[in-house]
């Protein structure tokens, strides 16, 4: 007896979006060497900051088009839901850096949206290289740190002008290069081991990064007194980048940390060569929704484990829960501050009052809050939006398949919220 043959299946043609999101992603490395080199990428060049020259920038809009060229040149029709959504990453990624880098162009009229005293903070607070690589990566980027300075203030004094709140921040970024950064480069590069050829190297490192420093100082003192000089009085705000923030319990702050880390490697294990879009391109709003989310579980459920009998770590649980409580407040009255402020509801009295009185804050943190507000590329509501959004999903999550827990979500990996309730059917 014959055994009766399946009729062969028709082969589903392989889709088109993996190879084309490849080429999207080394497109958006290549135009961003800091970002690639963070990932481990061997092609990234050895220098620490970016071009940001106009030719600089001229190449960086060409890899952008050429990004979004792949990421909308993908055929939709035979690519999968999540294939879909990536897609969808990869585009609205693509066409950001792209409008932002050809049309808003921050680097032509805000000092900070390329700030080198946040970039050389970042690598010296990078404690993953090894001792003798990481002393040499600082020593690299003092030494280049005048150049990309003199880069940067170049094309301010070339573009549109400078507004007021951004000559403050340039002063702030002056500040926190000559009296923080410039003592940890010289701390870093001069151990008391060092050889005195090594400390002639650290010396003069360092004075490529008090020569930084001094540059934007003077580049926003000569702002500011020319637009004292032209009319009315612009106020200054003499801040000391070392503001005492506010202070929270360290379990909440490891709380964040190890939740942030969760919400960026979150996802399945990418199969059979898929690009690792959402790794690469983790949306802002879910790592700060997870984040938020972790802490307030964490002071719901207490630290001490509920027994009623330690007192002392029912104090402790009362203490996280009111500093997480202190948390979502701050984050509302954030998002009320950057909505007052853009509707032109709002002046800077008002917003130093509402930040010391409802807010909690020292005045010297009000003012940076503020002045960050006025400033400040990511939007300061973000936190509370974030906040909101991943509530809603765990709220509608819960109703729609009462078994599943949080973690559902990251299942997912770290995508928007809205993407999450497409797969998720919600």
């Amino acid at each position: 007896m014959s055994i009766p043959r399946r009729p062969t299946a028709r082969l589903r043609p392989p889709s088109p979006f993996p190879a084309a999101a490849d080429r999207a992603l080394k497109a958006l490395r290549a135009a961003d060497p800091s970002w690639a080199r963070s990932l481990g990428d061997p092609a990234a060049p050895g220098w620490f900051f970016d071009d940001r020259s106009p030719e600089g920038d001229g190449r960086r809009t060409a890899l952008y088009r050429r990004a979004l060229h792949e990421a909308e040149g993908a055929a939709p029709a035979r690519a999968t839901p999540d294939e879909l959504i990536d897609r969808d990453v990869l585009r609205a990624r693509a066409a950001a850096l792209l409008w932002r880098t050809a049309d808003l162009r921050p680097q032509t009229w805000n000092p900070v949206a390329h700030d080198p005293a946040a970039a050389l903070a970042g690598l010296l607070d990078d404690v993953r290289l090894p001792e003798a690589e990481y002393r040499d990566a600082v020593l690299a980027a003092a030494l280049e740190i005048p150049g990309h300075t003199g880069v940067l203030l170049a094309r301010l004094e070339k573009g549109p002008g400078v507004p007021p709140a951004h000559l403050t921040a340039a002063m702030r970024v002056g500040e926190h290069l000559e009296t923080e950064l410039e003592s940890r480069v010289r701390v870093v590069l001069s151990p008391a081991s060092a050889a005195p050829g090594e400390r002639t190297t650290a010396l003069m490192a360092c004075h490529r990064v008090a020569s930084a420093a001094r540059g934007h100082i003077l580049f926003a003192a000569h702002g500011l007194a020319q637009r004292r000089a032209a009319g009315p009085r612009v106020p200054e705000h003499r801040l000391d980048h070392r503001a005492r923030h506010h202070r929270h319990d360290l379990r909440l702050r490891v709380t964040r940390l190890v939740a942030r880390a969760q919400a960026l490697t979150c996802g399945p294990a990418p199969g059979d060569g898929a690009p690792p879009v959402r790794a690469l391109l983790p949306a802002p709003l879910f790592v700060l929704g997870w984040e938020a989310y972790a802490a307030d579980e964490l002071a719901r459920r207490g630290w001490s484990g509920g027994d009623p009998g330690d007192a002392e770590g029912v104090r402790a649980d009362r203490a996280l829960r009111l500093l997480a409580a202190l948390d979502r407040l701050r984050d509302a009255l954030a998002a009320v501050v950057e909505i007052r402020l853009h509707t032109g509801d709002l002046t800077e009295p008002e917003a130093i009052g509402m930040l010391t009185v409802r807010g909690h804050h020292d005045v010297e943190e009000a003012d940076r809050i503020w002045q960050g507000v006025r400033t400040a590329v990511f939007p300061a509501a973000a936190r509370y939006i974030a906040r909101r959004e991943t509530a809603a999903l765990l709220a509608d999550l819960s109703g729609a398949r009462p078994g599943a827990g949080p973690r559902a979500l990251l299942a997912h990996g770290p995508l928007a919220p809205r993407h999450l309730r497409t797969l998720l059917g919600l």
